[in-house]
């Protein structure tokens, strides 16, 4: 699927107790043709992995830190 990335609502980073490494989690506006529409990604290292949520979730911080450390911890 092509399409482009912006308006970042909300980013955080996620940070770990016993590890040097975080992950990244945001919201933001996908535009793939279909319309825009926002999304919930997250990254643990911002250059690989990366999972998407494209429905079903809230603009709140912890639902966005909930869903990143559930599917990007970091190293992972």
């Amino acid at each position: 699927m092509r399409g482009s990335l912006s308006h970042g609502q909300l980013m955080i980073e996620a940070v770990y107790e016993n590890t040097k490494d975080g992950s990244y989690g945001a919201v933001c506006r996908f535009d793939g043709g279909n319309g825009p529409r926002d999304i919930m990604l997250c990254d643990d290292t911002l250059v690989g992995k990366l999972t998407i949520r494209a429905w079903g979730f809230a603009l709140a911080e912890d639902n966005v830190l909930e869903f990143t450390k559930r599917n990007c911890p970091a190293g992972g």
